[in-house]
């Protein structure tokens, strides 16, 4: 047996990634980007305050020189806006509506030229062209309408809004008649129009679909999928025998209204169509 001794085996030490540097050095440039990071947030912070500061002192030295004047010097500043607005109007400029309204989203001219309709954050209004004076206001609860269309005989207007069903409304009354579809159970109509002959009315929707109501009942009698996004406009031809949507991805398509059937795709837009129409004789 031999007595020569052993050496000690030392234990395999583990490959380190030399690439990478230690936990310590990783933990430290964390810190740094963080407390970077952090110090934006509050220069951002101190800069947002100063500029609040600012349009506060600029708002109260306004008020403060709107109470020093006289009646006599605001009218005359009145007057100096007034005459300023008339100079800056365009020379081909035929009609102004104006009125206790907020935002304007939708407007449209009856059959006969001798209305026009527009739809606001508070409502409807119904405005005569020739006064440019505002008939009658149509408004619901809670109700933001959007689009707006007025039948061929000026007797129904049909309003859609993004939260609520789409309405139909007496025009000589402001009564609200019907509505299409239940405010949980449809879509958001983006567009609607009236069939010539007024007894239709056609409806796009975001979920893609296009959908045909008698203005008789409330529940549609053609539904028209365009396997798209949104439907964003809708159009009737005159003889009401086709329709034509524009959508989110940039096509036209031209439809058969009583069979339900696409017939063609038109494509060329390389964004949203927001409005189509038919020329005079449907041909195009």
């Amino acid at each position: 047996m031999s007595n020569d001794a052993q050496p000690p085996v030392e234990a395999e030490q583990p490959l380190q990634d030399k690439s990478k540097p230690p936990f310590h050095r990783r933990s430290g440039c964390w810190s740094w980007f963080r407390t970077i990071v952090m110090l934006s947030l509050v220069v951002q912070v101190i800069i947002s305050q100063y500029e609040l500061y600012n349009v506060r002192e600029k708002n109260a030295g306004l008020r403060k020189s709107l109470i020093d004047l006289n009646d006599d010097e605001i009218a005359r500043r009145v007057e100096a806006l007034r005459e300023l607005r008339e100079e800056s109007q365009p020379p081909n400029l035929a009609r102004r509506f104006e009125g206790d309204f907020y935002g304007t989203y939708s407007v449209t001219f009856s059959h006969d030229g001798q209305f026009l309709v527009s739809s606001h954050l508070d409502g409807i209004r119904l405005w005569d062209v020739q006064t440019g004076a505002a008939i009658r206001a149509f408004n619901g609860p809670d109700y933001f309408p959007e689009a707006v269309a007025i039948s061929p005989d000026g007797h129904y207007i049909a309003t859609s809004s993004w939260s609520d069903p789409t309405l139909l409304w007496d025009a000589a009354t402001g009564e609200m008649i019907r509505q299409f579809g239940t405010r949980n159970g449809s879509r958001p109509v983006t567009s609607l129009v009236f069939s010539y002959d007024g007894r239709y009315l056609l409806t796009g929707e975001t979920g893609g679909l296009a959908k045909l109501w008698d203005i008789e009942k409330s529940q549609p009698i053609h539904i028209y999928d365009g396997k798209i996004n949104y439907v964003l406009s809708v159009a009737f031809s005159p003889s009401g025998q086709y329709f034509v949507m524009g959508g989110s991805d940039g096509t036209v398509s031209l439809w058969n209204v009583q069979t339900g059937d696409k017939i063609r795709s038109f494509q060329g837009h390389t964004s949203d169509v927001n409005s189509v129409a038919f020329s005079p004789d449907g041909r195009s």
